[in-house]
């Protein structure tokens, strides 16, 4: 049986009475010391009472010392309805602990109707972000924009827009096109022949030679 815990409550995971989706129980984090570590990628779920306690929860811990939290929770703190498209992802270590956050949209381009994944937020954990003095594991977000872009390959999306401020993160990868050549417009999008390319562009990083010359 698979159990996990958060806040020292054990739960099973996939228990439909529980609701968060485990999309990717087999995630590769990098840690700062050079080793790996498992971790999950999920789907929290509105209707589950015991994942708005851990959105809540982690909204008040995580208010002060992050800047998109608030953004990123508050739909889903005060709306328990429908909002057709809209996912709350977050990348979750073996004890439950949430490590990184994201918000996205599954919708269409109103000019060219093309189908698009727009990722709106993307936050790491207080103690696990790039500041953080010590910080256990490097490459969260990266590690969870992976996995937004395979569930988005999956879904048959075009393109992934970025409405997600931190130009140096996107651009790190060299995969991201400006939306248009306008110099004003910041957004960036990534083209569907482009999504096995992050995907292994992050994956690589998880490889023994990386860790041997990164870590």
């Amino acid at each position: 049986m698979n159990i996990t815990s958060f806040n020292n409550v054990s739960i099973q995971r996939n228990n439909p009475a529980f609701c968060k989706k485990y999309i990717d129980t087999d995630v590769q984090i990098r840690n700062t010391n050079g080793t790996k570590s498992d971790g999950c990628f999920v789907e929290y779920e509105r209707k589950s009472t015991r994942d708005m306690m851990q959105i809540e929860t982690l909204a008040k811990l995580w208010k002060d010392k992050t800047p998109f939290i608030g953004a990123i929770t508050e739909n889903f703190k005060t709306s328990r309805g429908s909002m057709d498209g809209v996912h709350l992802y977050g990348l979750e270590n073996t004890y439950g602990d949430t490590l990184a956050l994201a918000k996205v949209l599954d919708s269409y381009d109103i000019d060219d109707g093309t189908k698009v994944t727009y990722i709106s937020y993307v936050q790491s954990s207080p103690d696990e972000m790039y500041t953080a003095p010590s910080r256990h594991h490097k490459g969260l977000g990266e590690t969870l924009v992976s996995k937004i872009v395979q569930e988005a390959k999956n879904a048959g999306a075009d393109k992934i827009e970025l409405t997600s401020v931190n130009e140096h993160f996107w651009e790190s990868s060299k995969l991201f096109e400006n939306k248009s050549s306008n110099r004003r417009d910041a957004d960036k999008i990534l083209p569907s022949k482009h999504f096995d390319d992050y995907i292994a562009y992050v994956d690589n990083k998880t490889k023994p030679r990386y860790l041997d010359a990164c870590g």
